[in-house]
């Protein structure tokens, strides 16, 4: 006997005949495994957990064991201030420091500028002590020696006769023509308000011959380290003299108003 066909077999059963088109085959291979479980339109509710109590609440490990800090940063305890880091410096570079009395630029406080061109244009810091220059100290005093340490520890030893040091750098990207050029604005400021005052470039007392003149000098010499980083050296070379002057004289007033505190 023939085996029935689809339209035979659909009205045996009394339902609807449809083509076979109409019927997706699903090979045995390919068939996904039914899933298990509780049906996905009634999930398992979320239980809070307790808060945890004991010696594991903040954190804390066994003996053995360092605590997880997720993400966060260690701050040191209140009233305490985190050690600055600075390039590791040569042993015999510390040990002359140490013999001569020369501080390094963490003890450079900055000054504050009355001038707003010159406030805009540089920055001025100022140390009681003499101190080493910052771009001296990352090039030839570091724990990398270089071929110039020992001569610049000698002009160093040079400069130690002189009771003030003036230092100036450019921190920007202009040529070297132009950066010169205004440093050299700043420093010739400087040394006419201290010629003004009755001081030498070095922070000594001047020479004066005229006996009217005597009682205007100063009786002490500045001392320490006066450094100016001029930002922006186009705007300094385009300073007038009373400009640079004016800048000179605040510096001035400032040296000598710390050496005067410093004796009291």
């Amino acid at each position: 006997m023939a085996a029935p066909t689809l339209a035979q077999a659909c009205r045996a059963l009394r339902v609807p005949c449809r083509p076979a088109s109409h019927f997706r085959c699903v090979s045995t291979a390919t068939r996904q495994p039914a899933k298990t479980g509780p049906p996905a339109s009634n999930p398992k509710p979320k239980t809070s957990q307790p808060a945890k109590t004991g010696p594991f609440a903040s954190g804390s490990k066994p003996d053995g064991q360092k605590p997880k800090l997720g993400g966060q940063k260690l701050r040191p305890a209140s009233g305490q201030k985190p050690k600055p880091r600075g390039p590791a410096l040569l042993p015999s570079v510390l040990r002359w420091a140490h013999e001569h009395n020369v501080g390094f630029v963490g003890e450079l406080k900055t000054v504050k500028l009355a001038s707003k061109k010159g406030a805009k244009a540089l920055t001025v810091k100022y140390s009681p002590r003499q101190t080493f220059s910052w771009h001296h100290i990352t090039q030839y005093f570091t724990h990398h020696e270089h071929t110039m340490t020992e001569y610049w520890l000698y002009r160093y030893e040079e400069q130690l006769a002189d009771p003030l040091w003036l230092q100036l750098t450019g921190s920007t990207s202009v040529k070297p023509v132009v950066r010169n050029f205004g440093k050299r604005r700043i420093r010739q400021g400087i040394h006419a308000a201290m010629a003004e005052r009755g001081y030498t470039p070095v922070g000594k007392v001047a020479e004066v011959e005229a006996a009217d003149d005597a009682g205007a000098r100063p009786t002490r010499e500045l001392k320490g380290t006066v450094s100016v980083t001029v930002h922006d050296p186009l705007l300094a070379f385009s300073f007038d003299r009373e400009t640079c002057l004016e800048i000179g004289r605040e510096i001035v007033r400032h040296v000598e108003s710390q050496g005067k505190s410093q004796r009291r």
